[in-house]
């Protein structure tokens, strides 16, 4: 997974390549966690990220949950959930000249049914922080 913005040429570190800090199989029955695996990275306020997914991500379905602040409120937001095979990659672009704080991207893995109704559960996730910069 790689995130990314354009910024200028003199910000260094303009990209981040991480794996997952969750990880289970499609049945969520194994699962493995890594917290070293969180990516950290400095974005300039109204800035956009380029999220790139790799295949095995994009062959599912996924989406991206953020939280960002404005005027000293902590806000979240969450993106679509793309099918299989839409896409490959997403730009987040944050509401209202917000702050980006961080974002995770989630796949999902099978549904399980509770009372009748599948209930889609996370089967990975990759997360960003984004520290000031």
């Amino acid at each position: 997974m790689t995130f990314s913005f354009d910024g200028p040429s003199s910000l260094e570190g303009r990209s981040v390549t991480t794996g997952p800090i969750r990880y289970c199989d499609v049945e969520l029955t194994e699962c493995e966690n890594n917290d070293s695996a969180i990516a950290v990275l400095a974005v300039p306020a109204d800035q956009p990220i380029h999220i790139s997914v790799p295949d095995s991500v994009a062959q599912t379905p996924w989406q991206v949950v953020f939280r960002y602040r404005k005027n000293g409120e902590q806000i979240g937001g969450r993106s679509a959930v793309f099918t299989p095979g839409a896409r490959h990659d997403y730009t987040l672009q944050v509401p209202n000249s917000g702050a980006l704080e961080a974002l995770e991207v989630q796949q999902y893995g099978a549904p399980e049914l509770a009372n009748g109704e599948p209930n889609f559960r996370i089967r990975a996730a990759w997360v960003l922080t984004v520290k000031e910069s």
